[in-house]
């Protein structure tokens, strides 16, 4: 399988839940290139206060399928041809407005969890 992660060493220790959708888009494709059984997913990797904020979101997306949430260092898929997985950060678009109130409060001296 091919997996592309865009995490690095230190954030794999950070960021350890995946939360996982299988992409109908991306294997149809999959399937017409490479024959029947290519089966793609996308995954978003979080930290444990993230986790809820990513779930809901990708949760709430329409083009993928079959949304779980697993730890990265036990999931073993099995019958995908193609991974990729997205590292959900402060910077990410899920959580960016999260981490910006929490700086805004910080430089208010307001402590926010």
């Amino acid at each position: 399988m091919k997996i592309k992660d865009d995490r690095t060493p230190a954030q794999k220790l950070t960021h350890i839940w995946l939360v996982v959708g299988s992409d109908p888009f991306v294997s149809g494709l999959g399937a017409r290139a490479f024959g029947e059984g290519f089966k793609s997913f996308a995954a978003w990797a979080c930290t444990n206060e993230d986790l809820p904020r990513v779930e809901l979101w990708v949760k709430n997306r329409k083009d993928l399928k079959r949304v779980r949430t697993v730890l990265a260092k036990t999931y073993r898929p099995k019958g995908y041809r193609e991974c990729r997985v997205y590292l959900a950060d402060e910077n990410h678009p899920v959580n960016a407005r999260h981490y910006a109130f929490k700086a805004e409060m910080a430089a208010m001296g307001v402590k926010v969890s």
